[in-house]
């Protein structure tokens, strides 16, 4: 079900969703089905102006529910005998705020999320949480193009039974040049992020393009990146597999 109410010249938007599926057999023996159903609600206000700011938000819930064989995992052995369930229940919001000063435009955005696993069979919950906020800062003039980022994170993860799991914090600056000279674009950006639990690191890119008059445009660009592990990389364990993170 979805429905868009509009307010004044913004928009209310209001979807839910509802799915039942009777599955397979997961053990692949001929067995009962493995089903699973899901319930959903997003709500989201776009584009309404408070004065000199442009607000959007979204709001999400959702909840999971999926039946599974287990077994020997080491062994690839499934039991079609067994009736297991793992539950997912997750909530999100995001809130965005636009506005300018001057010739900078300025997004200033926040997130939250929270995902509660439970596989009661292995004895298994996990709670996982997330918070975001950043800035973005663009400046165009001419054919020049600056844009600046701020951003920090915050990530905990609650593992029944493992109470020493840490926080994770994160925080980075970033900065990203563009210019524009008639078909030819070039550009750069650098990143430094500084972590809580890792080493700090500095990233960087360099690109062009160019674009030709029968529409077509080739690009090229060269750079570096970093992928921190997850805290259920650090800190997870499945028993049956003997998985330590």
């Amino acid at each position: 079900i979805s429905a868009v109410i509009p307010v004044g010249q913004a928009a209310l938007s209001v979807n839910g969703n509802a799915f039942t599926t009777e599955g397979f057999d997961v053990s692949g023996s001929g067995g009962e089905r493995d089903g699973s159903k899901s319930r959903s609600l997003n709500v989201g206000l776009n584009a309404f102006q408070l004065g000199a700011f442009r607000v959007d938000g979204k709001y999400e819930s959702s909840i999971l529910t999926s039946d599974f064989d287990s077994g020997n995992f080491l062994s690839g052995g499934l039991s079609d005998a067994s009736q297991n369930v793992t539950d997912r229940k997750r909530e999100a919001a995001r809130l965005d705020l636009r506005f300018a000063t001057g010739s900078v435009d300025h997004k200033i955005s926040g997130s939250w999320s929270e995902t509660d696993m439970d596989t009661p069979i292995f004895g298994s919950r996990t709670i996982g949480e997330r918070t975001n906020l950043n800035w973005v800062a663009g400046l165009q003039s001419g054919s020049h193009h600056v844009t600046v980022l701020g951003e920090y994170e915050k990530e905990t993860f609650e593992q029944v039974g493992d109470p020493d799991i840490p926080d994770n914090e994160m925080g980075a600056v970033a900065v990203d040049y563009r210019l524009d000279i008639e078909a030819l674009t070039l550009s750069a950006s650098a990143r430094y992020d500084l972590n809580d639990l890792f080493e700090d690191a500095i990233t960087w890119r360099l690109g062009a393009g160019y674009g030709f008059d029968w529409e077509g445009r080739i690009r090229a660009s060269v750079g570096t990146g970093i992928k921190n592990p997850s805290l259920i990389d650090l800190f997870g364990f499945f028993p049956e597999s003997a998985f330590i993170g």
